[in-house]
């Protein structure tokens, strides 16, 4: 493991088309390293083609001369086997420089440097950003820079999506805290957690799920009339939210100007539970796959607002959620 540098780092050398892991373990280093490399942040990375040193030059002399070898060279970051040097087994570029900077549990990088790893160390699927990675190579042979340029945009990205998640989390937390924002649904298999938000995190319902909270009524942070949805936690649990939709669908009908006679007649053989969407009320959308009921998406953002308040959906999911126990029927729920 490098100790402190006090030269400071000009160039990052790594081999011609680095692989996921090399360049995750640049952005490390990058976003990271400044105490162990001063001048790493701005440093400029060089692709050697042949993925060796000028002859009669080792790392360490390299290092002196301001450039740091990832993944190349038999540096502390290159974790590839060399005559006289075995492997460094179960070891990435990117996992090497989480332990030299102490980032293996980082919240923002730890699962990032897993599965960088885990595509070195092993075959992945062909729409794994490693393997589209591979492929950009073979379109622009001549020019890594390129294939870098697009890798780090998706990494910033993945670094992003963690930080949303980890705020979800965050913000979770605060809301199991108040009466108003955090109500219990009985179940033959125990009182299951409801969570209502004002959000526009996108990784919400993710932090949900990962505190096992068992169904999300997310809002959107801005508006009098915000778009809703309700996520499930159908990971922990078997939901039926078909007659949450139905009812869900009733009140907006209701609020639209239908007589109760008018949606009762419209309700007969239960149209109301429909899947998907139905074209009285196409603005609210069962998604029985996930036991999800959403008003607007990412996909769909600018349907019709529900008309029912946030309030008046969280008591809909109470009341008309259906919790199956295991081998056993449905179960109705009342309040």
């Amino acid at each position: 493991m490098p100790t402190p540098n006090t030269t400071p780092i000009n160039l990052i050398w790594t081999h011609h088309r680095p692989h996921l892991d090399e360049l995750v373990a640049i952005d490390m280093l990058r976003s990271e390293g400044q105490d162990i490399f001063p001048g790493i942040a701005n440093a400029r990375v060089v692709f050697i083609r042949n993925g060796a040193l000028p002859v009669g030059k080792t790392w360490q002399e390299l290092l002196d001369q301001r450039i740091l070898l990832v993944g190349i060279g038999g540096s502390p970051f290159d974790e590839h086997g060399r005559t006289g040097v075995a492997r460094k087994e179960g070891q990435s570029a990117c996992s090497l420089v989480a332990d030299a900077l102490n980032l293996r549990k980082h919240p923002v990088y730890k699962r990032l440097i897993e599965l960088a790893t885990e595509a070195d160390l092993g075959g992945v699927h062909q729409l794994h950003l490693a393997n589209l990675l591979k492929l950009r190579y073979r379109l622009y042979p001549d020019s890594p820079e390129i294939v870098m340029a697009l890798a780090m945009s998706f990494i910033n990205d993945l670094k992003a999506e963690q930080r949303a998640f980890l705020a979800g989390q965050r913000v979770i937390s605060e809301l199991r805290k108040s009466p108003s924002t955090r109500c219990e649904m009985p179940s033959a298999i125990g009182r299951l957690e409801i969570i209502t938000a004002r959000s526009d995190n996108f990784k919400l319902s993710a932090a949900a799920r990962s505190l096992s909270v068992a169904i999300l009524v997310q809002a959107e942070l801005v508006g009098d009339r915000p778009h809703v949805q309700i996520f499930s936690n159908t990971s922990r649990h078997k939901f039926s939210m078909r007659f949450v939709a139905a009812e869900w669908r009733r009140r907006e009908l209701l609020a639209m100007g239908m007589s109760p006679a008018g949606v009762q007649k419209l309700d007969q053989d239960d149209y109301l539970a429909s899947e998907d969407s139905i074209a009285e009320v196409p603005n609210i959308f069962y998604h029985k796959i996930a036991e999800n009921v959403f008003n607007g998406t990412e996909t769909t953002p600018a349907v019709t607002p529900t008309r029912v308040s946030l309030e008046d959906i969280t008591r809909i999911v109470r009341k008309y959620t259906y919790v199956m126990a295991p081998e056993q029927a449905p179960i109705t729920q009342s309040v």
